[in-house]
């Protein structure tokens, strides 16, 4: 008995924390495009935003939330129709899927070979952004767009300090 009561003090005490957000549901929504003319996204660019989307999905399932998919409520949406038509819409839709977080991404295309990302972290009960981080991208190619999104994530979002 002792022995058994030791083990299981031993194994507590060997135990990483818990980080608060393992389980927590977040709505992954699609990053939104901007550029200074207005221009929607061309092919690759449509492209790079989904696959920057599951770049951040793997990341979260990874750090330990529960994906919630938007499709049921939002449909399938273009990313141009959803970059011009929903400002702030992510946290009225992640209410309805009834989500602890929601994602607000966006990339600005400033020119060809510079572009800025944003990410941010939202709790759906307050509206309150818990985490935010941005990066600035020299390049314009698929490398360059994950290479920016690892950064927020490791630096700003789900790493080091907080």
């Amino acid at each position: 008995m002792i022995t058994r009561t030791l083990l299981l003090l031993l194994l507590l005490l060997l135990s990483p924390p818990a980080t608060g957000e393992e389980g927590k549901t977040i709505a992954v929504f699609p990053f939104k495009f901007m550029t200074p003319d207005r221009n929607p996204p061309d092919e690759t660019e449509r492209r790079r935003l989904a696959m920057l989307k599951e770049q951040l999905e793997q990341a979260l399932v990874a750090a330990g939330y529960r994906i919630v998919d938007p499709k049921p409520v939002m449909g399938e949406i273009d990313i141009a129709e959803f970059s011009l038509r929903c400002l702030d819409c992510e946290i009225d839709y992640a209410r309805e899927l009834a989500a602890d977080l929601a994602t607000v991404g966006w990339v600005e295309k400033r020119n060809n070979v510079q572009l800025a990302m944003t990410l941010g972290l939202v709790e759906v009960s307050t509206g309150r952004t818990v985490r935010e981080g941005s990066a600035v991208i020299r390049g314009n190619t698929d490398e360059t767009w994950k290479r920016g999104l690892r950064f927020i994530l490791k630096y700003q979002l789900l790493g080091g300090e907080r």
